[in-house]
Parts: structure tokens; sequence; C-alpha cells
């Protein structure tokens, strides 16, 4: 009788740990696949292209190639495909201060790829040594002080404009 009662109690532990792991496992585990760049934000938005339209996406404004996509492994890598990198060069015009003058240049000799390691601990994710914001299937991923806007001379910097670089679950 006692080793049936063991036996029994021994089980539903083992049930309830493997069934409990396995739901928190589950959904722990929704951001585990690819990502594609899908923003470039900026606060207050730039006309890059000259339209007359500020837009916040720089992606709308820069007509380079994108194919960069981030891909979560199960095993906390996470692959890197850096193919959106152009060299932006923002300059303030003489007259008007709130005004830009820019110069783009999109590099399109190709990507570079790396890994590294995630870590997803209490609902917070990490790339590496980045904590980056995971909400409503978009990763986003703050540059303080990314965008550097010089003088119209190109001398000094006469202010920086943080970057969101935002993912989006592929389907």
């Amino acid at each position: 009788m006692y080793k049936s009662v063991v036996k029994l109690s021994f089980s539903i532990v083992l049930i309830i740990l493997l069934y409990g792991c396995s739901s928190k496992k589950k959904q722990d585990n929704n951001f585990i696949g690819a990502w594609q760049l899908s923003e470039w934000h900026i606060d207050q938005g730039f006309d890059i292209n000259g339209d007359g339209v500020k837009s916040v996406n720089l992606l709308k404004e820069i007509h380079c190639p994108n194919k960069e996509v981030l891909i979560f492994e199960p095993h906390n890598v996470v692959l890197f495909n850096a193919t959106f990198n152009p060299i932006i060069n923002v300059l303030s015009t003489v007259n008007a201060p709130s005004t830009y003058d820019f110069n783009v240049d999109c590099d399109e000799q190709g990507g570079i790829s790396h890994a590294t390691s995630y870590s997803f601990e209490g609902g917070h994710l990490r790339l590496g040594d980045k904590d980056v914001k995971l909400e409503n299937n978009k990763i986003s991923i703050i540059y303080k002080d990314k965008i550097k806007v010089y003088s119209q001379d190109s001398t000094e910097v006469i202010e920086t404009k943080d970057l969101i670089v935002i993912y989006t679950k592929r389907d």
C-alpha cells in the first residue's frame, strides 16, 4: 500500500513537472524563427528622398536593398544577416537649423552575417549585451545617438538622434 501511494505521488509530480515545463517552454519560445527588418525609426522623421513628406521610417526614405533578417534558433543563438547598412550623412543647413541636407550611400557590396547569443528570462529579451523590446510580433532595438547631424561644413556634430531598428516576425 505504501509503495502504491509513493508511486502514485511520484507519477503525479512527474506529470505536473512535464506539462508545466512544456507550456512554459512554448510561451517563452514565441520569438523563435525569422524576423524581417521593417523599420529604421527616428523621431520627427526626415525627408531624405526630397518628396516633401517626412517619414519617421527611414526605410521609406532610403531606396537601398533590404534583405536583413534575424533568425532566432532554439538553443540561445541568433543569426544576423546585415544587408541594410547605408551610410547616411546628415548636414544641418546654414539658414534653417531644423532643415537638413542628406547624402546617402547604399552598401551594395554584400552583407555581413554573424551569430550571437540571446537570453530570454522573465519576459525580457537580450541580444548579446543589448536589451531589446519584444512586443506585438515586433522586436525593437534602440541605438542611442546613432544618427549624427553635422554642421554644414561637416566639421562638428551639432546634434544626435536615436535610431530604433524594428524587426517584424515572418509568418
